[in-house]
């Protein structure tokens, strides 16, 4: 159902106002508000201007490092969730307006959504570039001096990028959608029956696909501002009890929401909006876009020459060959369209609440979804 938590969700009164991504919420407002903390501050921080939402997430990622941050790969991936989930808030938005006074301004937002600039394609040498970095921050892990990692603390979002990490390599990471990722299977390096020597490891395309899912989801995760759901009735109350949705049980709890970077919404079992019996829905149609992707991704991957990854103390990696390359392609291209897909399908869901004329509209079925060819 539409409940209080949720009835405005998008809306302030008559005025529009966008949900903000979780790590936006430490960068102070336009108007002089100062940053609320994200670990303890409201489930959801508003905006109701698109050049602040955009401007606010935009600088979400100041604290990744800037080779990272200036990666087309990456700059391509953020700003189309900035533009994908503006877009979605304001069609929801329209679609629960009782009364039609915001259509007007909801639709010249829209017209500067519109034009907010997303970059229209990737290169090869893009993605092969994309993969290295793959390895120095998936790949590399370091213990930092005491120093150095106390002067990070605080910065939610450099705080979470190490955490992603650790969970991946002890095999608890779990991504927004309730799924575990499984921990890499690097074989151990034992210098003394070496010979002091590197070792030269094999890497599973499984490895590399889990590594870049990790980097994915923490990327995505800055900038999404969908709601992790769970059945506690806010943030505070949440417990090791909690159950999280799509997963359904309290092993589904994501990494994002122990990391600070991801809003929430309680989720209920029946009712308008996104419930316990329709939240498959967003999976299902996450899942048949990234299965397009991965399959266009693969398509076109196939591209002359490799890369070398240095891996630290386990020696190199040598992506030389088109089949490798085209996991590192296929799974960037799932796994940003998996995301993509589920931002959007989120408030289209949740629109399944008053219509405008303010009765309840029909709830969404199993055989809800539509597959168009085009």
């Amino acid at each position: 159902m539409v409940t209080a938590q949720t009835r405005d969700l998008g809306r302030a009164e008559s005025d529009f106002q966008f949900i903000l991504p979780r790590a936006a919420s430490s960068i102070p407002a336009q108007d002089g508000r100062a940053a609320a903390d994200p670990r303890s501050g409201p489930d959801f921080e508003t905006t109701a201007s698109f050049s602040e939402f955009a401007s606010r997430s935009e600088h979400a990622t100041d604290s990744l490092p800037a080779n990272l941050r200036n990666s087309p790969v990456t700059r391509a991936y953020l700003r189309a969730l900035i533009k994908a989930s503006a877009l979605a808030q304001l069609n929801y938005a329209m679609s629960s307006s009782a009364d039609g006074r915001s259509a007007g301004p909801i639709e010249a937002t829209r017209a500067q959504v519109e034009k907010y600039p997303v970059p229209a394609r990737l290169t090869h040498s893009d993605l092969k570039n994309f993969a290295a970095l793959l390895s120095g921050y998936a790949l590399t892990p370091n213990i930092e001096p005491p120093t150095r990692a106390r002067a990070s603390r605080g910065n939610v979002a450099a705080d979470a990028l190490p955490k992603y990490f650790t969970e991946y390599y002890e095999g608890k990471f779990v991504d927004r959608f309730g799924v575990p990722v499984k921990k890499p299977s690097i074989a151990s390096f034992d210098p003394a029956a070496s010979g002091g020597a590197y070792l030269t490891v094999t890497l599973t395309d499984a490895d590399i696909t889990a590594a870049e899912s990790v980097l994915i989801e923490y990327l995505g995760d800055l900038l999404d501002p969908t709601p992790i759901l769970g059945d506690a009735a806010n943030r505070s109350a949440v417990t090791n009890t909690t159950k999280f949705w799509p997963g359904g049980d309290s092993k589904s709890r994501p990494t994002a929401f122990d990391a600070g970077l991801g809003n929430y919404m309680q989720i209920t079992e029946n009712g308008c909006g996104v419930n316990t019996s329709n939240v498959k829905l967003l999976t299902d149609v996450a899942d048949a876009a990234s299965d397009r992707a991965a399959l266009v991704g693969g398509l076109v991957a196939n591209s002359p020459g490799g890369i070398s990854l240095g891996l630290g103390v386990v020696g190199k990696l040598s992506i030389g060959d088109n089949q490798t390359l085209s996991v590192v392609v296929k799974t960037a291209a799932a796994r940003f369209t998996k995301r993509l897909a589920y931002a959007g399908a989120f408030w289209a869901l949740q629109s399944y609440g008053a219509g405008n004329d303010g009765r309840a509209v029909a709830e969404p079925t199993s055989g809800y979804l539509s597959f168009k060819g085009n």
